[in-house]
């Protein structure tokens, strides 16, 4: 915990691979983070949400969903709208992720993001080869 007090400090000039780096190592070691260290997570995030890359944004839905972190709502569509901006980027891993987190956050996004979100769910799977096939 003192660690992450630490860290707290230093939330605000973490780059986006470093915040859904740490968060991920929090979700892997299943250590709960305060409510006060994650409620400056999540602001911090927000600001840099338009940099995170689609690794970056299914890492960290994931993380939350694994750490049972339930959120403020209006964060949650600021995520999945940056999501919907950059579907083309996610590959079969990063789209699993997601459906898994919104599932384990009983979050149902709304229907056009659903649409959007299968309709990349279909253009993965075409790109799939019979190798990548267990």
């Amino acid at each position: 915990e003192q660690m992450l007090d630490v860290m707290t400090a230093h939330l605000s000039r973490m780059q986006p691979a470093d915040l859904s780096g740490t968060l991920h190592a929090l979700a892997l070691l299943q250590h709960q983070p305060s409510g006060r260290w994650m409620s400056r997570f999540l602001h911090t995030s927000r600001l840099r949400l338009r940099r995170f890359r689609a690794q970056h944004l299914a890492s960290t839905l994931w993380s939350l969903a694994k750490l049972n972190v339930r959120h403020d709502r209006r964060w949650m569509e600021w995520a999945l709208a940056e999501c919907t901006h950059k579907l083309g980027g996610f590959g079969a891993q990063e789209l699993a992720n997601t459906a898994w987190a919104m599932a384990r956050l009983g979050y149902r996004p709304p229907p056009p993001w659903q649409r959007a979100f299968l309709q990349r769910v279909q253009e993965v799977m075409h790109e799939l080869r019979e190798e990548d096939w267990p």
